[in-house]
């Protein structure tokens, strides 16, 4: 869910078999994590050593809808 979400916003990630999506957001990586954060979600700035990098944690669909929804403001 949370990778078709990101998909659907244009937003290219890493390949992953985690528990995690790396989402690469581009010059804006910092802009999102604050945004995110300022929502109460947590996300994980990698952009210091992945450029663009941002590190979300797959959690229950309930957490997943609010991160594509919160996504959809920002980006």
């Amino acid at each position: 869910m949370l990778r078709a979400g990101l998909e659907s916003l244009g937003i290219d990630q890493a390949p992953s078999a985690a528990n995690f999506i790396l989402g690469y957001f581009g010059d804006r990586a910092i802009e999102v994590r604050d945004a995110l954060r300022d929502k109460a979600i947590l996300v994980r700035d990698r952009s210091y050593e992945i450029p663009g990098g941002v590190r979300i944690t797959a959690g229950t669909r309930d957490q997943a809808r609010r991160v594509i929804e919160e996504l959809e403001r920002i980006w």
